[in-house]
């Protein structure tokens, strides 16, 4: 969980899930916590997503007071946690400072852009000294050609499933669902994992429901394991890739609960 700071001494905090463990918060090489030059200086939205599709989730920052964007790449290796500062990249090229970020493909490129409430300065509207904000929508450049999936899920809203003398339901949107691929079999172990988090998720604005994963070389997946809101877990191979059953990289996929 990666968690920004607006109080008097603010400090953005990464902890690590570490089960059977309590940590404080870890520091990471390469994940500045705040701007040298702006030691008072707060963060708000915040989201992970696999900007270059390699596998693994990269962090976008958005900055606020005196500390601009951030986007930081996850180059974890041999469990070893690390991320590398990449802001001035294609990705996020200025150091403009902003207050939200939500993450979607707008253009279906199979990479994750992303849409923020950039601060343009201050206006009278509001009061004098007011931020002016305006959206800027960063498109993902990134040249990588590393592959993806995406996956949409579409809950069943009326078939609950009964535990205990109680019925639970999916939303029609998923909320809560988790997604985990599994690349070798149906019975092999989890590879990647996801969950369609609720709305509202990063300083007041919302992330694309459609969820992504980046695949990096792997050229299919052999089975997508969806554990619903309403309780129920289904594994499901594809029913139009023949005998496989393959998913085939850079496509999207939707389930529908029902």
């Amino acid at each position: 969980v990666y968690l920004t700071d607006t109080g008097d001494a603010p400090v953005n905090d990464l902890f690590l899930n570490q089960t059977g463990t309590s940590t404080p918060p870890f520091a990471i090489p390469g994940l500045a916590h705040q701007n040298a030059a702006a030691p008072a200086a707060f963060s708000w939205g915040t989201a992970f997503a696999d900007f270059d599709n390699d596998g693994d989730l990269d962090l976008f920052v958005a900055g606020n007071s005196n500390l601009p964007n951030f986007v930081f790449e996850n180059v974890t290796q041999s469990g070893t946690v690390q991320f590398i500062e990449r802001t001035g990249t294609a990705l996020v090229p200025d150091a403009f400072q902003s207050r939200t970020a939500c993450l979607l493909d707008f253009d279906d490129d199979g990479l994750m852009d992303i849409l923020a409430l950039r601060i343009q300065g201050t206006q009278q509207t509001c009061g004098p000294g007011q931020p002016y904000f305006e959206p800027a929508l960063y498109r993902n450049l990134s040249t990588s050609g590393n592959g993806f999936l995406k996956v949409k899920l579409i809950g069943d809203a009326t078939s609950g499933q009964t535990v205990g003398g109680q019925t639970y339901y999916s939303t029609r949107d998923a909320l809560n669902a988790r997604i985990y691929l599994h690349y070798a079999s149906a019975n092999s172990s989890r590879d990647q994992m996801r969950e369609v988090i609720r709305y509202g998720s990063s300083g007041g604005s919302s992330h694309t429901l459609v969820q992504h994963f980046g695949l990096k070389s792997q050229a299919a997946v052999a089975a997508i394991e969806v554990c619903w809101p309403s309780g129920l877990a289904v594994t499901y191979t594809n029913p139009t890739a023949g005998s496989g059953g393959l998913f085939a990289a850079n496509s999207t996929v939707t389930i529908d609960e029902t």
